[in-house]
C-alpha cells in the first residue's frame, strides 16, 4: 500500500521505504500462490490509492492509476526473473558471464554467491544467482570513500568517479587512494559552496547529482563543458532557495 510508504529522493528517482507494518507478516519463504495473492493486493491497493490522489488533483496529468499499477507489477516479475530464473548462456562466449553480473549490478544487487553449471540438453551455461542483496552501488561507494547514500545517488556519484579515476596519468595509484583524492577534490568542493542558510534543503549526494544534471544542461545550451563548479553556482542560488526535501519552509 502506497499509505505505508515513504519516499525519498534518489537521484532522478525516489527510494520507497515501507513503514508503520504492524498488520505484515515475515515468511521465510513464499509459494507461487502466496506471491500471486500478495501481488493482487499490491495492483489493487497502488490503483486504489493513485485513484485517490487523482481525484483529489494532485496526481501527475496524464497518469492512469491502472496502467500505473500494472507497471509496477510487471517490474516486479521483470526482478523476480532477474534474480531467481535461470539464464541459458553461450559457452564460447567468455565474457558472457561477466555481463550477467554486471546486468544484476545495474539493477542495484550485489551478488555473493551464483552457480554456473553447462545444460547438457541445451550446449549452454546455465547461469543462476544464489546470493543476492540490495544496494550493491550504495556498497562500493560506502566502502571507497564512507558516504551513505542511495541506491542510483550511489550509482550516479560512482560514475563520476570513474570518470575522474580514467582521467588520472599512468601507472595509477590504489583505487582506494583515487576515491579519497575524488572526494576531497570533487565531491566535498562542491558541496561546500552551499552557504550556511541554505545547508539541510537536500541531501549532500542528492545535490551533487542535481549539479550534474544542471552542468549538463547548461553545456548543451552553451555547446560545450561548462564545468562543475560554474554548474554549481546557478543550481545553489537560483534552485536550490526553493527546494523543500527536507522540509524547510521558504519564506515569501
Amino acid at each position: 500500500s502506497l499509505s505505508n510508504t515513504l519516499f525519498r529522493r534518489d537521484a532522478e528517482g525516489f527510494a520507497a521505504y515501507l513503514v508503520d507494518a504492524e498488520t505484515g507478516e515475515f515468511q521465510k519463504t513464499l509459494s507461487d500462490g502466496q506471491r500471486e495473492h500478495d501481488l493482487e493486493i499490491v495492483h489493487f491497493n497502488v490503483a486504489a490509492e493513485l485513484e485517490d490522489l487523482a481525484i483529489s488533483g494532485v496526481l501527475y496529468p496524464g497518469m492512469d492509476p491502472i496502467r500505473a499499477s500494472d507497471g509496477v507489477i510487471r517490474r516486479y516479475r521483470r526482478l523476480w526473473s532477474a534474480l531467481k530464473e535461470p539464464k541459458l548462456l553461450d559457452p564460447t562466449d567468455r565474457h558472457a558471464v561477466e555481463r550477467a553480473m554486471r546486468e544484476l549490478h545495474d539493477l542495484g544487487f550485489a551478488v555473493e554467491e551464483v552457480s554456473v553449471s553447462l545444460d547438457g540438453d541445451n550446449q549452454a551455461l546455465q547461469f543462476q544467482p544464489k546470493l543476492v542483496s540490495a544496494g550493491y552501488h550504495q556498497q562500493r561507494l560506502r566502502e571507497l570513500v564512507g558516504l551513505e547514500t542511495e541506491e542510483l545517488q550511489a550509482k550516479r556519484l560512482l560514475a563520476s568517479f570513474d570518470r575522474y579515476r580514467g582521467r588520472e596519468s599512468k601507472p595509477r595509484g590504489p583505487i582506494e587512494q583515487s576515491a579519497q583524492n575524488w572526494l576531497t577534490e570533487v565531491f566535498q568542493p562542491i558541496t561546500r559552496l552551499v552557504p550556511p542558510q541554505l545547508e539541510g534543503r537536500i541531501e549532500a549526494a542528492q545535490l551533487f547529482h542535481e549539479v550534474l544534471e544542471h552542468r549538463w544542461y547548461l553545456s548543451e545550451k552553451a555547446g560545450h563543458d561548462v564545468g562543475l563548479e560554474f554548474a554549481a553556482n546557478p543550481y545553489i542560488s537560483e534552485i536550490l532557495p526553493f527546494r523543500r526535501d527536507s522540509g524547510v519552509e521558504i519564506k515569501a
